[in-house]
């Protein structure tokens, strides 16, 4: 039996950090809507396929300028990304997203150097029908006066749907890591 206090105290989240050692700015998809992003790797002996879903082709070819996807382990040279709890994955959460859909109330970012804020979350509710539209979240907009520390904002308020067709992307500076918590 779950204790309810302590779930409305933390409430419903999830937690990853992308960190990119790759030698030049990267934009990730953290989130990749309903883009096919399976990568099939052939390799051993004998033959075995590895699958990964990380592969950007799909996003690219609909315009982003996407150079990773957000996934388990490595998902582009240097560029690794880890869930803050081991006993679920990136993956799991992308595939949740995709079925369930959450409304998020607040996204926490942490990064290792302040000037990751001055960039754009930018966020897409993707369409194979007509042309999406680019909202974008200016992360330096929500640091506050009264917030101690320089490595971390909030962004509150934000009752921002995630679902099937969210695309959600970042540039992440080169020897840069960025902690995301997506609240629910």
């Amino acid at each position: 039996m779950q204790n309810e206090r302590l779930n409305r105290a933390l409430g419903e989240k999830f937690s990853f950090k992308v960190a990119n050692n790759s030698g030049s700015t990267i934009v990730i998809a953290l989130l990749a809507a309903f883009y096919d992003t399976l990568k099939v790797t052939l390799g051993g002996t004998p033959t075995a396929a590895t699958p990964a879903f990380n592969n950007t082709a799909a996003i690219v070819a609909a315009g982003y300028s996407v150079g990773a996807v957000a996934d388990d382990g490595t998902v582009a040279t240097g560029v690794v990304c880890t869930a803050m709890n081991s006993k679920m994955s990136i993956r799991q959460f992308r595939e949740y997203v995709k079925q369930q859909g959450l409304l998020c109330s607040e996204i926490t970012i942490q990064a290792n150097n302040k000037d990751q804020f001055e960039k754009v979350l930018e966020v897409v509710k993707a369409t194979p029908l007509t042309g999406a539209k680019s909202e974008y979240l200016t992360l330096s907009e929500f640091r506050s006066v009264d917030q101690q520390a320089e490595d971390k904002i909030v962004i509150k308020g934000l009752a921002l749907e995630l679902a099937f067709d969210t695309l959600m992307m970042i540039a992440i500076d080169t020897g840069r890591d960025m902690t995301f918590t997506f609240k629910f």
